[in-house]
């Protein structure tokens, strides 16, 4: 009986584990993402802090969800200069220029 008992904390720890690195994986991600979208939209860290240092828990929540999902469309609609091995075209006031 004693051996079944040090079973069960030992699996309830391990799946504690678990459970605490996706969070973290799951933390990193959204923040990757956040920073992504407030350097797409031009935005410094300063006043995304300004932005979310008020209001509730759940206000935070869904303002985030928010732009995560307008992030999620702009990438839908842009397309992947990244992948797609080609230059990004310049500016209409640059094209033309040779530097």
């Amino acid at each position: 009986m004693g051996g079944k008992m040090k079973e069960r904390p030992g699996n309830t720890d391990e799946a504690t584990i678990a459970q605490a690195e996706l969070a973290i994986k799951d933390s990193e991600q959204r923040a990757a993402l956040l920073n992504e979208m407030w350097d797409s939209l031009g935005i410094s860290p300063q006043i995304t802090h300004l932005l979310f240092a008020e209001g509730s828990a759940a206000q935070k929540s869904q303002a985030e969800q928010e732009l995560l999902g307008e992030l999620h469309r702009r990438r839908q609609h842009s397309p992947q200069e990244k992948n797609s091995g080609a230059r990004p075209r310049r500016p209409a006031m640059m094209r033309g220029l040779v530097i």
